[in-house]
């Protein structure tokens, strides 16, 4: 589905094994095979632009965000209806 102006997005990434899964309000819409590790990097690790210097940012708010090393995603999922409690 087409991305909007004003209206709020629900965006999940998770990798398992060597495929990463890109959710977009509960559904799956997209699947990307890569093997190996991600490296380190000197860069800063950024969110809401391109670039660790800021350019090209992000245009809109960001509500939440949270990073996990559990599988969160392994299908569709429901929508949260509340910010997670935890852990």
């Amino acid at each position: 589905s087409a991305i909007t102006h004003d209206s709020l997005y629900y965006v999940a990434v998770q990798r398992i094994g060597n495929t990463f899964y890109l959710f977009l309000n509960n559904q799956l819409i997209g699947t990307q095979n890569m093997t190996g590790a991600l490296s380190a990097s000197a860069e800063d690790f950024v969110i809401g632009a391109l670039g660790s210097n800021g350019d090209f940012p992000m245009r809109g708010w960001i509500n939440g965000v949270r990073l996990t090393t559990n599988d969160r995603y392994p299908a569709a999922f429901e929508l949260p209806t509340r910010m997670h409690p935890g852990p």
